[in-house]
């Protein structure tokens, strides 16, 4: 029975843990997260006497009105809404998550080692947990980075880097800077998501990625590191050449940001804020030192002191400027909060919708947005400046009243619904058409049309001007529900959001981002081992590509065997023993068989020879050439495993000076030794690759002429050095089987040929 009472309540704690853990307290009341203390106020006064429990009869009336209670008692407290807005903690869970780790630390104050500096320290505070950092850590980094400590209780050099870390702490917390502490040991969860191997360590948090700091743990290195953090081309650096041109570009959407100092660089308080507001403001950094007085005098800048200037549509005057000696981030985050809008601003994302017109379902406090309808051509240029006018006239309104202009071209889906597909233009007026919009719900909008529409300028503009303050002023009193209302399907198009090939780029760079991250965050061992395992994986590869190499070779050498085998069954070059002893009838065969080089065959055989083709081409003079062509048949019948295709022989009386060419594009001779091959040249033999571009040259001696000169610088194959007893060709072609053998097997020379040359005749 006391197992199942202490389950229920184990569930029960669940629950409510879990049900705290769903809420937002900005979204009870309501109100962005930018909101002032008097909006906080406000909206919980409102809602305090729409849910009040003697007032509402509704079944959740309490509920709800206890969740009022809980979010107004974080937000209104700035300490606790910190804490809120940095790790997802109401007042109610701070307090009790304070009583816990007060219970715990106790633990401590009588242990013999020292370790009093943990608890000395304010971790409590900045303390991380894993839903924290899912839910405000990771989606805030976007506009704020976070750097956070991880330790754990029995670590010495975690001690070392405690006054190290409450320096960066005290220096960071002021200018807007997320912290967080992670104990590894309680929080392991969160431990085994970061992929912690050791502490004390140091991460920083920026635009959902987690970075790792790797150097010593001293104040400087810590931070570069978080100065790093920052894109380092966030804010423009402004000098007198292209001031106007900066102050121009807020066609973009974005109002420009101007920094006059007398530092090399922007400072951190600088980057943080222009990171916050990036989406919304275009920085711009001007060293005061650096430019020409007569431009500090323009914009009024005090020299000594840090200057922060706005600008909006109106480029010769900024819409705010604010001068001190140092510039808190506090009093720059709400001087940007108040411009951080053009004067007309354009609606080119669903965030900015968001922004300008978000959802309010009371009647009676509803938020209008008054929408231009326009295209993005020159001709609507006027239509946009008269309303941009305006708009500046009625700024007096607040926030229940935006102004601002939508694209035909860009949201097309949306002004679609708006218009029930009719355009932006009233034809017969030729004025431009105006929605006053309330946001009801996220997709549920109820609008009206300016009567006649927008005229660009005259006395109908006047009317226009009229008829919308007339209308504004009905709609924001009225309790009245307005006549047409549509549910959007989509959301607006991003019109700054990067293309294609700008996104692949971003994904290329944030996996280079990430890869690098990751191997910085590994020990030196690590490291050593992961060079290791890449240097053999990239050895095995060439390896592996060699010997394949190798094997594709041989199966070609041994293709081009069966190919002159199968040759070989109706030639007589190949003839058997038996076919040798009828001569008079295989001379006729090997004289069919055995071609004159001419120029058809060696296109043929040399220049269009296909891949594994070998030919064999004899050079004679015609005085000894049967003679020969019956040696060479009979050498290479006796040489059953020839690599070689098709045979021809080439007249030397014709074609010398085909062959001269050859021997001068490819071998690195004296004019003498080719002169004495050219004239010993009858019973050359030329194996030819022509399709790979190389050949083996066999160059036949005379009697009582030694072999050893050719052999030795040609690289061929020799045979004894004993005379021929044949007749005066007798014997030249000795030695050619074993040489053709040697050949096969790779051990004889080849010469590479460029290009091959022309075939001619000397005839």
């Amino acid at each position: 029975m006391k197992i199942n009472v202490i389950l229920v309540k184990f569930l029960i704690i669940l629950a409510l843990a879990y049900s705290e853990d769903d809420q937002d307290l900005y979204k009870i009341l309501g109100i962005n997260k930018r909101a002032t203390q008097k909006e906080i106020k406000q909206a919980y006064k409102n809602l305090a006497k729409e849910w009040h429990p003697d007032k509402n009869k509704d079944p959740s009336a309490n509920e709800k009105f206890m969740k009022i209670n809980e979010a107004y008692e974080t937000l209104s407290d700035t300490e606790k809404r910190s804490d809120y807005d940095n790790f997802g903690r109401t007042a109610a869970q701070s307090n009790r998550g304070q009583d816990e780790w007060n219970s715990h630390g106790s633990f401590f104050n009588g242990f013999p080692f020292h370790f009093r500096n943990f608890q000395q320290m304010d971790t409590a505070k900045h303390r991380l947990n894993l839903w924290g950092y899912e839910n405000k850590v990771l989606p805030d980094s976007y506009t704020r980075p976070t750097i956070i400590y991880a330790f754990t209780e029995f670590c010495f050099q975690c001690l070392q880097v405690v006054p190290v870390w409450e320096q960066m702490v005290q220096d960071l917390e002021k200018i807007g800077m997320g912290i967080g502490t992670l104990n590894a040991n309680m929080e392991s969860h969160l431990s085994h998501k970061l992929r912690l191997s050791s502490v004390p360590a140091i991460l920083g948090v920026v635009n959902g990625k987690v970075r790792w700091f790797s150097k010593p743990f001293t104040v400087q290195y810590m931070r570069d590191f978080v100065r790093d953090l920052v894109p380092s081309n966030l804010i423009a650096e402004v000098n007198e050449k292209n001031v106007k041109e900066f102050l121009n570009g807020w066609t973009d959407n974005r109002v420009r940001m101007l920094f006059f100092d007398t530092r090399k660089q922007p400072c951190l308080r600088y980057l943080l804020t222009a990171f916050a507001f990036r989406d919304r403001v275009c920085p711009g950094y001007v060293h005061a030192s650096r430019v020409p007085a007569k431009l500090l005098a323009e914009y009024k800048i005090s020299f000594n002191q840090e200057n922060l200037l706005i600008f909006k549509e109106n480029t010769g005057t900024p819409a705010a400027q604010i001068s001190m000696h140092s510039i808190s981030r506090n009093t720059m985050n709400e001087v940007i909060e108040s411009n951080q809008y053009l004067i007309l601003p354009r609606l080119s994302s669903q965030a900015m919708f968001d922004q300008l017109c978000p959802p309010q379902s009371s009647i009676n406090s509803k938020r209008l947005c008054v929408l231009l309808l326009t295209k993005n051509v020159p001709q609507h240029d006027p239509f946009r400046e008269s309303f941009r006018k305006h708009a500046q006239e009625q700024s007096g309104l607040g926030d229940r009243v935006r102004f601002a202009y939508v694209y035909e071209d860009a949201q097309s889906a949306f002004v679609d619904s708006l218009t029930s597909g009719k355009g932006v233009t009233n034809d017969s007026l030729g004025t431009l058409k105006v929605a006053i919009v309330w946001r009801k719900k996220s997709k549920a909008l109820q609008y009206d049309y300016l009567q006649d529409g927008w005229y660009a300028g005259g006395k109908e503009l006047e009317q226009s001007q009229r008829n919308l303050i007339h209308m504004v002023d009905w709609m924001l009193e009225g309790s009245d529900v307005l006549p047409f209302s549509i549910e959007l399907s989509n959301d607006l198009i991003d019109e700054h959001a990067l293309n294609f090939l700008g996104r692949m780029m971003q994904k290329l760079i944030d996996s280079y981002d990430w890869l690098w991250d990751k191997i910085v965050s590994y020990d030196d061992v690590t490291i050593v081992a992961l060079v290791t395992a890449l240097i053999v994986i990239l050895f095995v590869y060439l390896l592996s590509r060699t010997v394949m190499s190798n094997d594709d070779d041989a199966r070609e050498r041994r293709g081009s065997q069966r190919s002159s085998q199968r040759t070989a069954t109706n030639s007589p070059l190949r003839r058997s023993d038996d076919q040798t002893n009828s001569s008079s009838r295989t001379v006729e065969r090997q004289r069919f068989d055995f071609v004159q080089l001419n120029e058809q065959h060696y296109n043929q055989m040399v220049l269009g020879a296909p891949q594994g083709s070998i030919s064999l081409i004899l050079l004679v003079e015609a005085h000894g050439k049967d003679s020969l062509v019956q040696e060479l048949c009979s050498v290479v019948g006796r040489f059953r495993s020839s690599p070689v295709n098709s045979y021809a022989w080439l007249n030397l009386d014709a074609n010398r000076s085909w062959y001269s060419l050859l021997l001068r594009s490819t071998l690195d001779l004296c004019g003498d030794r080719v002169e004495s091959l050219l004239r010993k040249g009858h019973g050359t033999v030329l194996v030819v690759n022509g399709h790979r571009n190389y050949y083996w040259l066999f160059n036949g001696q005379r009697r009582g002429e030694s072999r050893s000169m050719s052999g030795n610088f040609l690289g061929l194959e020799n045979s004894d050095s004993e005379e021929a007893d044949a007749g005066e060709d007798g014997g030249l072609l000795s030695g050619l089987d074993d040489w053709l053998g040697r050949v096969q097997d790779g051990a004889v020379s080849k010469f590479k040929v460029s290009e091959w040359p022309p075939f001619s005749s000397d005839q």
